[in-house]
Order: C-alpha cells, then sequence, then structure tokens
C-alpha cells in the first residue's frame, strides 16, 4: 500500500466500525471481504450484542492455504459463511464446523448481455487473469 496508509487506517477503521455497531445496534451485518475490518473487532460487536447475526461473503477462489485460513478464521465469528467458490474447499469448512453455502458469481441482466455462451461461433475471445500483489508467484 502506498507509503503504509493501510496500516494506518486499519485501527481508525476498526473503532469507527465498532462504535456505529455500538450506537445503531444493527440486526445483521453483512462482511464482504472486509480484510480491514480485524475478527477481534466483530467479536467486540458481537459481545456487546449478542443477538446480532453476522455473514461473510467470500468472492474469490480459495487456492492458497492462507486464503482458506483467512475464511475459516472469519467463518469461526460469523453465523454463515457465502462463497463462490465450491468443491473441497466448501466442504473442508464444513466439516471444520463452519456453516457455509455455494453461491455463483452474480451479474445484473444490464451488464452480462450478450450471453456469449449460447453462440457456437465467436468472433473473439477474451481471458483476463489477475491476481493479488503478495500471489507468491501463482501466476
Amino acid at each position: 500500500m502506498f507509503l503504509g496508509m493501510r496500516a494506518l487506517g486499519t485501527p481508525y477503521a476498526n473503532r469507527q466500525f465498532a462504535e456505529i455497531a455500538a450506537t445503531t445496534k444493527p440486526d445483521l451485518i453483512a462482511i464482504y471481504q472486509a480484510d480491514l475490518i480485524k475478527n477481534e473487532t466483530l467479536k467486540l460487536i458481537r459481545k456487546t450484542n449478542p443477538d446480532i447475526k453476522m455473514i461473510n461473503i467470500y468472492n474469490d477462489m480459495i487456492y492458497s492455504p492462507e486464503r482458506f485460513k483467512r475464511v475459516l478464521d472469519r467463518g469461526l465469528i460469523c453465523d454463515h459463511t457465502f462463497l463462490n467458490s465450491a468443491g473441497p474447499e466448501l466442504t473442508d469448512l464444513r466439516k471444520a464446523g463452519i456453516a457455509v453455502s455455494y453461491f455463483p458469481n452474480l451479474a445484473d441482466a444490464s451488464v452480462e448481455n450478450i450471453n456469449g455462451f449460447e453462440r457456437a461461433e465467436k468472433d473473439f475471445d477474451l481471458v483476463f487473469i489477475s491476481g493479488e500483489r503478495r500471489s507468491g508467484g501463482r501466476y
């Protein structure tokens, strides 16, 4: 991160998040790949609001032990986790005691309107591969 700004902003973001949750006392918190929000903050929120429901939404493939552990650790705090990774990762999380469900990548018809999969002949094809800066040489 540029000039370590993430490191500076993370404690502030967690304090603000906990303060807002304490003030508003929500019935549900949905965490969508919010890695800046620490598990300790979620535990504090649950301690001050024991009836709250928390869900974790993870929209990336779980291809590394680090990502699996991140989802597992968050899943131990949240009431339910939704993943768009199916297969062995989903099974392994369930075996670990995580309430987890598969969900597909969602796309709005106004964005995904070509339905290229319906065409037998294609004039072009595009593959976009992206990764984290710290991907460990995956690509």
